[in-house]
């Protein structure tokens, strides 16, 4: 049996920043980025997307490098 429970990523991000805030998220070569500041990170973005007219619903594309920035 399936479970039909949806995770959204961002809820889950929030869910460890709230739990686990200091917690080792990202590692990138020697930089290490807590659970608080990934999402931080993300939080930044979110609010620059949606100051750009973007919501609920909106699809945007993502093309990043494979880094921490």
């Amino acid at each position: 049996v399936l479970d039909e429970t949806q995770v959204y990523l961002p809820e889950l991000w929030a869910t460890y920043a709230s739990t686990q805030p200091t917690k080792t998220a990202v590692v990138c070569g020697p930089r290490r980025q807590s659970w608080r500041e990934l999402n931080e990170s993300w939080n930044r973005v979110a609010n620059r997307l949606r100051s750009a007219g973007i919501g609920h619903g909106d699809k945007v594309a993502v093309l990043m490098n494979n880094s921490i920035e």
